[in-house]
């Protein structure tokens, strides 16, 4: 079909021999794909039983009984319909920019857990982008799984450990460009006590001020309210 289809996951396995299955679907590599180049494709058979076809990598060929072969540009979608008819390509969103939390940011927190606000730039025709977070770099385990309207998520309920998040653009009929590059934060819990501040540290004598390099402004507290004390218990 292309490539090597048994290296392909299952379910990309499933849907395009599903999709083979019911329309006689043929995709192929394009001569006009340079040599040596991969050729990726990304196959979805959807609950109305169309079927969408999008080159990842290189150029393909896709061809059906029902009509002429059509030429997959990459980066660029296509769908057949369930008499086999196949649309009119067209390019897909391209990929978002990842602008915040920086790559490896830590996020430290006691009783109250961190929010992570996650942040990306704009695509050009994007209605939508589909965001998300998982504790493997494989993504195979899914933290959490959201599509927003805008360039931001916050993300809530961090337990301790690392997590990845990536981010891909959808466009006004749902289909999906390629993932953007991974990320990933570190939620550490901090069990240190806070720190004391003693008077000292808040206060201090100026410079010019006699002895200023020999007593703080906390010494000189103490001292004046040992003095105070003194002289109240006396009278």
């Amino acid at each position: 079909l292309f490539d090597d289809l048994a290296a392909k996951p299952a379910r990309q396995a499933e849907a395009i021999a599903e999709a083979v299955e019911r329309r006689r679907l043929t995709i192929r590599r394009s001569p006009e794909t340079a040599p040596g180049q991969a050729t990726r494709v990304a196959v979805s058979v959807l609950p109305d039983r169309t079927t969408t076809v999008a080159a990842v990598a290189g150029t393909v060929r896709i061809a059906t009984p029902a009509g002429p072969e059509v030429i997959l540009k990459e980066k660029m979608v296509t769908k057949i319909d369930e008499k086999g008819l196949v649309a009119k390509p067209r390019v897909l969103p391209g990929e978002p920019a990842l602008s915040f939390p920086e790559d490896g940011a830590t996020y430290a927190f006691q009783s109250k857990v961190p929010r992570v606000d996650m942040r990306w730039k704009p695509v050009d025709g994007a209605r939508a982008y589909r965001v998300v977070v998982a504790t493997d770099g494989r993504f195979s385990r899914i933290f959490a799984d959201e599509k927003v309207a805008g360039t931001s998520l916050a993300i809530r309920s961090l337990q301790p450990g690392s997590y990845f998040w990536r981010v891909r653009a959808q466009d006004a009929d749902g289909y999906e460009g390629p993932y953007s590059g991974v990320r990933s934060v570190k939620a550490v819990y901090d069990d240190a006590p806070p720190r004391l501040a003693f008077l000292g540290d808040v206060f201090y004598i100026p410079a010019s001020w006699p002895l200023s390099n020999v007593f703080s402004i906390g010494d000189a507290l103490i001292v004046i309210g040992s003095t105070y004390l003194a002289q109240h218990w006396c009278s």
